[in-house]
């Protein structure tokens, strides 16, 4: 099969249209959707990265029948935002963010879902620096400290077998060179 980047008449992406996010390449579809998003109106990127407007009234959220046009236009928002990225996902990652209220809640599951947790991304990071799978992380482990290396191992995993030409690995010694079973410690009760 042809490698589309080879064809002579190649179209880029459409301006018209968010870029579909499909599950891998989460890093190129981030700094896409945020473009996307922004070149549509930037107060709908503050709404993605901030939080909904929330109308109040002396620090109570205001009931819908309160709103003033204002409040209405601001709500409205966060619902263009949630519109945007409904657009962008496949049915896959709609279905994980489709009981989200606001595009916030939306942009962090899949931040978290496909980069992980700040401990996960700082471990990732660690290991591009080429300080190794297990020298990035502490060796005293507890309780969610070990589930988190575990989710990080097994992204790293993930992130392997994606970035490889034609996914051809046959099973996961193919990827990992220690055994999964023996990389983390079971945790001892003191």
């Amino acid at each position: 099969m042809a490698n589309i980047s080879n064809l002579p008449c190649v179209e880029g992406s459409s301006t018209n249209r968010p870029p579909l996010f499909n599950g891998s390449n989460y890093t190129f579809w981030k700094s896409r959707i945020k473009i996307y998003i922004c070149s549509i109106n930037f107060d709908l990127w503050s709404i993605v990265e901030k939080g909904p407007y929330i109308p109040k009234i002396d620090g109570v959220a205001k009931k819908v029948e309160e709103f003033d046009e204002f409040d209405s236009r601001k709500m409205t928002l966060n619902f263009q935002a949630m519109n945007v990225l409904s657009c962008a996902l496949d049915a896959s990652e709609y279905n994980r963010v489709s009981g989200c209220d606001s595009a916030h809640e939306m942009w962090k599951l899949l931040e978290v879902t496909h980069e992980g947790t700040n401990q996960v991304k700082e471990s990732k990071l660690a290991m591009k620096k080429g300080k190794g799978l297990i020298g990035a992380w502490d060796q005293d482990t507890s309780g969610s400290e070990s589930d988190e290396k575990a989710n990080m191992c097994f992204m790293e995993m993930e992130d392997e077998v994606q970035s490889s030409p034609s996914n051809s690995f046959s099973s996961i010694d193919d990827i990992c060179d220690d055994d999964p079973c023996t990389m983390f410690p079971k945790e001892t009760k003191s």
